[in-house]
């Protein structure tokens, strides 16, 4: 078997080099030493530029890039500012929804006759309108012994605590223990709703 010539590291280095140098190579670097001096020739320049400026124009151009700057950060505070207000917005809209929504359903249950269940949701509307108000803490799944602790606590009027508490009692009375229909029940729907228009009152705070 022949054995085969293999060309030195020489010529496959100067073949390398030619093709290299074809003018469809030279697109593929950006970085060359010819794009880096264009730029600092373009630096210089701007350099002697800014240096043979009158002091005065030098001022007025050094002002109006720091007004400029000065624009866009509060453009951009702003903007963020107003991101905020949306979002709270949208979180207050939803929370009165919801309170809305409690309320609704209670009116459509007393219609239908079902008045326990009615100031049952009158129950929660109260408490949506205290998390509401931030007056009250609570969490979703706390009890009602921690309800009343809580409620204690709150700033409300003593009246306001002392008649939610007595109307969540006698909710609990009617609801684990008797769930009959009695006439009691609208009494107690009634009186639910009318401690939800106090709350929402004016002047409810101690």
């Amino acid at each position: 078997m022949n054995s085969i010539d293999l060309p030195s590291d020489d010529a496959l280095r100067s073949l390398a080099a030619r093709i290299l140098a074809r003018p469809e190579y030279l697109k593929f670097r950006p970085f060359d030493e010819a794009w880096w001096l264009h730029l600092k020739s373009a630096l210089l320049r701007l350099e002697s530029w800014i240096a043979d400026l009158d002091p005065l124009l030098y001022a007025i151009i050094l002002g109006g890039l720091v007004l400029l700057l000065a624009l866009l950060i509060f453009h951009i505070v702003w903007s963020l500012r107003a991101a905020l207000g949306t979002a709270s917005d949208v979180n207050h809209r939803a929370a009165n929804m919801q309170g809305t929504a409690l309320d609704v359903q209670a009116h459509r249950l007393a219609e239908e006759g079902y008045f326990l269940d009615a100031a049952h949701q009158m129950h929660l509307a109260c408490i949506d309108r205290l998390l509401r108000d931030g007056v009250l803490e609570l969490h979703r799944h706390d009890p009602n012994r921690t309800l009343r602790k809580r409620l204690r606590a709150t700033s409300i009027r003593e009246d306001l605590k002392i008649t939610f508490i007595s109307l969540l009692e006698r909710l609990e009375r009617r609801w684990f223990r008797d769930r009959t229909g009695v006439p009691s029940d609208r009494e107690l729907y009634a009186e639910w709703r009318n401690l939800h228009e106090r709350i929402g009152s004016a002047g409810h705070v101690q």
